[in-house]
């Protein structure tokens, strides 16, 4: 089996590790990859990990190109894939959607689509857009039912497979809130839902007035980030809190964190959240119905109704009671550990792709 993934830069810098692992897991199976990714990303990004999956073919290409354009890039990657043909491709990214349309239709392959937001799950009606006439999606991979059900109320139910992103499990958890008085939560999102931040912003800033030692990690990587840190400077709260870039890009940071606080629904899964509650980092989020894996756990640990003093209440008593916010963190590990396994994405990735080679109809197992 030869499978060759389609990865844009988006997804390439947000999941570097998460489809390293991927590959490492089928490669250990006996699969070939080939993973073709773009030309524009920064070269000491692209190469983070890449001495652990030397094995597996890089082909570079332009995402973007002029319409008269597209059959050179074309003929481009099919000559480095001369020697050995993929069996199936797979398109991770929406700008990865063409290229991968243009193989799986010169190639006469499959053609797979990762669905990994609620968002690109509401565009797919839209999707034909950019294939080539005469391709057709054999299967879209939601990874949780939450998305899953979004996803299928846009394409054909029978084409929605759900294969839940995989992470490791450290063997020990880490046990969190030793100093509730310095603890170090992290606040993760789209900041697209400006509102949701400052209702979150206000309860903590009442939490502070207590916990003076608290620090708080911001990542700011949307539309409405300038609007969120002019928030925190207009509640005093710059001396406590820190701002970073993508998340993917401080898993140490954020692993080490206390809890994980996620104020706005993004409808978004993302590895660096399950990376966090695999070594028993509480997650404390607005109710999102995408994100199923969090109501598994204690209701309490999400807020259907998030104002300033609901999410001033939840906070303290995260640093209150300590114990009850390690219960938590060991809930969400056992979630990760039971669904969310490495080892079990590319089995079940290989299940797959054995079944739209073949040309049978998806089965969806037990997750």
């Amino acid at each position: 089996m030869h499978l060759a993934i389609v990865i844009d830069d988006e997804r390439l810098e947000q999941e570097q590790s998460l489809l390293h692992r991927l590959c490492i897991g089928l490669m250990s199976d006996g699969v070939q990859v080939t993973r073709i990714v773009p030309d524009s990303i920064q070269q000491e990004r692209i190469d983070q990990g890449e001495q652990r999956i030397a094995l597996a073919a890089r082909v570079q290409t332009s995402l973007r190109v002029l319409p008269w354009m597209r059959a050179n890039r074309l003929a481009k990657l099919l000559g480095s894939m001369e020697r050995s043909q993929p069996d199936v491709i797979y398109a991770v990214g929406t700008k990865a959607w063409t290229i991968a349309g243009d193989l799986a239709h010169a190639l006469d392959r499959p053609l797979l689509i990762d669905v990994w937001s609620v968002s690109v799950a509401e565009s797919m009606r839209h999707v034909s857009s950019h294939l080539p006439s005469g391709v057709a999606v054999a299967g879209f991979i939601a990874p949780c039912d939450g998305i899953a059900n979004v996803l299928r109320q846009r394409v054909d139910p029978a084409l929605v497979a759900v294969i839940p992103m995989g992470v490791p499990v450290p063997a020990q958890v880490r046990p969190v809130m030793r100093n509730p008085d310095a603890a170090c939560l992290a606040m993760l999102g789209r900041c697209r839902d400006v509102a949701a931040y400052q209702s979150l912003l206000a309860g903590l800033s009442r939490v502070l007035k207590q916990f003076r030692g608290v620090q708080l990690v911001i990542e700011l990587r949307g539309p409405g980030e300038h609007e969120i840190w002019r928030e925190a400077e207009r509640l005093e709260l710059l001396g406590a809190v820190s701002a970073i870039g993508s998340a993917s890009l401080y898993r140490d940071l954020l692993v080490g964190c206390d809890a994980i606080v996620m104020p706005e629904v993004g409808g978004e899964l993302r590895s660096i959240m399950l990376e966090c509650m695999a070594s028993g980092v509480p997650i404390v989020a607005n109710e999102d119905a995408a994100l199923n894996m969090l109501a598994a756990g204690d209701l309490s640990a999400t807020v259907a109704a998030p104002g300033p003093e609901a999410w001033a209440t939840l906070l303290s008593r995260l640093l209150q009671e300590p114990e009850w916010t390690r219960s938590l963190g060991q809930q969400v590990r056992s979630i990760v550990n039971d669904q969310h396994r490495s080892s079990r994405h590319a089995e079940r990735m290989i299940s797959l792709m054995d079944q739209v080679k073949t040309g049978g109809s998806l089965r969806f197992d037990a997750v």
